[in-house]
């Protein structure tokens, strides 16, 4: 399940749903948040950041302990040093 969390009119870069996929600049920030596998209450997050395609994916964070809201400020700071949208994906399993 993804949905957005955060109101992208509040933020001065753009955050897009999962499913969106851009055409023009593949240049972006993949932010994923999910249940901890041996804990419910606590969010995991990973955020990569994608260039030229899966094969330019650079791991900036990686199942680091972090609500949805510290996973979309850290990858808004750097959206915008780096002038990259964010796309989100909350899942509600955990990742294994």
């Amino acid at each position: 399940m993804s949905d957005i969390m955060a109101d992208p009119e509040q933020h001065e870069i753009e955050i897009h749903p999962f499913e969106f996929q851009p055409v023009k600049d593949p240049n972006y920030l993949k932010v994923r948040t999910y249940p901890r596998p041996t804990d419910r209450t606590v969010r995991l997050g990973i955020i990569e950041w994608i260039r030229n395609g899966a094969s330019g994916a650079k791991v900036l964070v990686n199942r680091k302990p972090m609500s949805h809201i510290e996973a979309l400020e850290f990858a808004k700071r750097f959206a915008q040093k780096f002038e990259v949208p964010v796309i989100y994906q909350r899942e509600d399993d955990p990742v294994a």
